[in-house]
């Protein structure tokens, strides 16, 4: 469920499962491998998009490009289901500008043609003013007999697209679409295809973060807690509630660690970022970026690893300094940097696993621990490309 809020999650819980084995009717695109089940309470799942972070302009954004929705879901043969979905376009303040919010759908296999193979639903936005920097997209559903297991709505193969200049053809701006954690755009020869290898470039701009919420700004969303010890991972205001200005108005909070260790983590899919694999191939320079820092009555402890990793997510090549300690008896305990660039690590990079965190050295209850903000995770132009 890697890249999903779960906003209900009734029942037995969403579930991912096998196509078409567990599903008895097939999807008819081979890139579509699993699907995600409801169970039998209302279970809903979601992602907020943030477009400026996906490498589109505030201008591009005005000029009112078209954007389209799809889903995918069906039921089962032997028990009905309920199906929903709401996608609402969002300004800078995450305020409503339009939504697309089609009446719920009820699937009864006793009284409905063809009710249980796959259906799809679409809308295209259009003509919704300026302003749209953000896109919510949220599904799911539940069965209607109240059955212990998963025997509610099945959904898969979701996409947002958005056609512009800079973009086209359009990419999915949803992740984890099937349950397999990545897009099915994310295959070598779908991508090279659809985009002849070439849009890559006008994805990759210059210094675009491909670390998703790196401040906190969505609380911990989009970040996986590999180590939630002590009282877990929270979210702070800065420069408030951690005593040192961080420097950068446009980093407003950051990450606080606990009594025992606390680790998240994100996985980055380059090619379902936009990046063909010629231009991975091509090993381009890919820069690491992270902000630490501890509070003036407590030692901690920072971590941090990052690795480069192929299409089977074996590591190509890793860098995981020491940890640090630092104590405010001897030490400055205001925000410090730590970055890396890799270069010269051969061809196959697909994926990037980012991963920090650490905890207090005192093991005071609450969140004394070392503090993080500001993460990035950057890729250049390949030597050949440089000006």
């Amino acid at each position: 469920m890697d890249f999903w809020k779960l906003k209900r999650n009734g029942g037995d819980g969403w579930c991912v499962g096998d196509l078409p084995q567990d599903c008895a009717y097939d999807f008819g695109d081979d890139n579509v491998t699993k699907y995600f089940a409801t169970s039998f309470e209302l279970c809903l799942k979601k992602q907020v998009i943030d477009l400026l972070a996906e490498g589109f302009s505030p201008e591009d954004l005005d000029a009112q490009p078209a954007v389209t929705v799809k889903d995918y879901y069906r039921g089962l043969d032997c028990c009905g289901c309920i199906y929903k979905l709401t996608v609402r376009l969002l300004n800078e303040n995450k305020e409503v500008l339009r939504e697309f919010k089609p009446e719920t759908v009820t699937l009864d296999p006793d009284h409905d043609n063809n009710t249980m193979s796959w259906r799809q639903m679409s809308h295209t936005f259009s003509d919704y003013g300026s302003g749209l920097r953000f896109i919510s997209f949220e599904h799911g559903g539940k069965d209607t007999k109240w059955w212990k297991g998963r025997y509610g709505v099945r959904v898969t193969g979701s996409s947002v697209t958005i056609e512009t200049m800079q973009a086209s053809p359009a990419r999915n701006l949803l992740k984890n679409i099937d349950g397999n954690g990545a897009s099915p755009e994310s295959s070598d020869e779908s991508l090279e295809s659809k985009r002849n290898g070439g849009d890559a470039q006008n994805l990759n701009i210059p210094g675009r973060n491909l670390l998703k919420n790196p401040a906190g700004a969505e609380q911990l969303e989009l970040w996986k807690l590999k180590r939630n010890g002590g009282d877990g991972w929270c979210v702070g205001d800065l420069p408030e509630d951690c005593a040192y200005d961080f420097g950068d108005d446009k980093v407003t909070k950051y990450f606080a660690t606990s009594f025992e260790l606390c680790q998240k983590k994100q996985v980055i899919d380059l090619l379902a970022e936009g990046y063909t694999p010629d231009y991975l191939d091509a090993q381009p320079p890919v820069t690491v970026k992270d902000y630490y820092s501890g509070l003036g009555c407590c030692g901690c402890i920072y971590k941090l690893t990052v690795r480069l990793l192929d299409k089977k997510k074996k590591v190509i090549q890793e860098f995981k300094p020491e940890p640090v300690t630092l104590d405010p008896d001897h030490d400055d305990m205001s925000w410090r940097q730590v970055s890396h660039t890799f270069s010269d690590y051969g061809p196959g990079l697909r994926f990037i696993s980012f991963k920090h965190g650490g905890k207090d050295t005192k093991w005071w209850k609450g969140h004394y621990g070392v503090r993080v903000t500001g993460s990035s995770v950057t890729i250049g132009a390949p030597r050949q490309q440089e000006a």
